[in-house]
Order: C-alpha cells, then sequence, then structure tokens
C-alpha cells in the first residue's frame, strides 16, 4: 500500500499522520548521513559493574548529550546482555532511533557527546560503521571501582532472572570460560550463590576489557570506589578530562 494511500486510511480511524516528503527512502538516507558527520564523543568505560550506563543516565550537564546505546538496542551487550530488557528493535530501527537521537544533540547547546564504550553488536543490533569508527578514536574516561563493588552491582542486576536463563547466558559464553569456570558459574547459579557465579566469570570478562583498552591511548582514569551517582558526578565534572 501506498504511503498517501496508508495515512488517509489511518485518518479515517483518528489516526494523526505525517508523510515523509521523498519517503522511507529519503528518511533513510538521512539516518545514514547522521552517522557520517564530525562529532564530538567521548566514550565511558569501565570494567563490568561499574555502573556506567546508570551514571550516563544521571547527567544533566546541559554541554552534555547522553547516547545511551544499551537503552536504543535493549541489550547490555554481554551474553547476559538480554536479560530483564525488552524485545529488540530491527537493526534498521535501531539507527533510526540512534540518528534521531544524533539530530536531537545537533539542534541543542551541547558541545559533547558522551556515549558507553561498547563492542560493535549488541545483541543483534550493530552500530554504524562510520559511527563505530569514530567511537574508537575517541578519548575514554574509564571509572574504576571495587571488586566487591561490581560484584554487588551485577547480584543485583542480573540475580532476578531464572535459573534457566542464567545457565543459558552461561553456556553461549562456556568454550571461552573454560570447563572449570563454567562448572562453578553453573553449581554457584543452582546454589543461588550469586556472588560465586559473578567471581566465576569476572576474570573472563575482565580479560576480555583489558585487551581491548590496550588498543587505546587516549584514556583518563577515575576512582570511583565508595562514591553514590551523585557524589561520583561530582567529583567527574571537577576532573579535568583530556580534550576532544
Amino acid at each position: 500500500m501506498r504511503s498517501s494511500s496508508f495515512a488517509w486510511l489511518a485518518r479515517t480511524i483518528g489516526v494523526n499522520t505525517y508523510l515523509l516528503k521523498g519517503g522511507y527512502k529519503t528518511y533513510r538516507k538521512w539516518v545514514l548521513n547522521q552517522f557520517e558527520m564530525d562529532l564530538p564523543i567521548r566514550l565511558l568505560g569501565g570494567k563490568t559493574g561499574t555502573r556506567k550506563t546508570d551514571l550516563l543516565n544521571h547527567i544533566t550537564n546541559q554541554n552534555i548529550h547522553v547516547i545511551d546505546l544499551e537503552g536504543i538496542a535493549n541489550h547490555r551487550g554481554s551474553s547476559f546482555g538480554s536479560l530483564g530488557m525488552e524485545k529488540q528493535p530491527t537493526t534498521q530501527q535501531f539507527e533510526n532511533i540512534l540518528a534521531e537521537s544524533i539530530n536531537i544533540f545537533n539542534e541543542s547547546d551541547a558541545t559533547e557527546i558522551w556515549i558507553e564504550a561498547e563492542s560493535s553488536n549488541l545483541g543483534k543490533c550493530r552500530i554504524p560503521n562510520s559511527l563505530y569508527t569514530k567511537m574508537k578514536r575517541a578519548p575514554i574516561l574509564e571509572i574504576i571501582k571495587t571488586k566487591k563493588e561490581r560484584i554487588d552491582n551485577l547480584v543485583n542486576v542480573y540475580s532476578p532472572n531464572t535459573q534457566n536463563e542464567l545457565n543459558e547466558a552461561v553456556e553461549r559464553i562456556s568454550k571461552r570460560l573454560g570447563p572449570q569456570r563454567t562448572k562453578d558459574a553453573l553449581i554457584a547459579i543452582k546454589k543461588k550463590d550469586w556472588s560465586k557465579a559473578c567471581i566465576a566469570m569476572l576474570d573472563y570478562y575482565d580479560r576480555c576489557y583489558e585487551y581491548e583498552l590496550k588498543k587505546s591511548k587516549n584514556i583518563n582514569s577515575i576512582d570511583l570506589s565508595g562514591l553514590n551517582l551523585k557524589s561520583s558526578l561530582i567529583k567527574i565534572f571537577n576532573m579535568k578530562l583530556n580534550p576532544l
């Protein structure tokens, strides 16, 4: 059905509609163009469990525009990333929402875009190559927390999920964990010993993070151990960060 006909049909049942000049193909061209422009990106990095997403979502600095990739993709990026999240959008819809967020930045007074450091895939959603290339070149603010704080946070996030969901997530990375750590994690999940389950897998995720971090040279590190979100943000904004 042509767009104009569909819009007419929608209006007959009381739905307000807008027609895009040039149609959806023109819109998609606009979407992809958003990822080609120069963008003042700063990445928020850190090992799993350092509450990077929570920090991003509590930023109220008018000079900073936050793009929550995990929130848009409904996925946290790891084997456990889909647990407790809603159904993922298609990659194309992920791109559309992402482009709209970039457009909001362009129309705002913000001077920087802060994004969490991610791998190129968030579940079935893929970060556009041109944007991901810019992210790989962006300066990183690395968040540091104690191991206990990280474990406590991971337990809070993932323990509400079912044993079957957790087991399946462990099994998906069993080859990378190795037989002993996989066994330890599954036994701990069965016993609901959440901290021990985290410990069994944390070394693997930490090594992955450290491997990726070595590829970056423009890094600021900040220790936020023992601080709540409000105090953490105050400390971050009092810090002299590397220029974009």
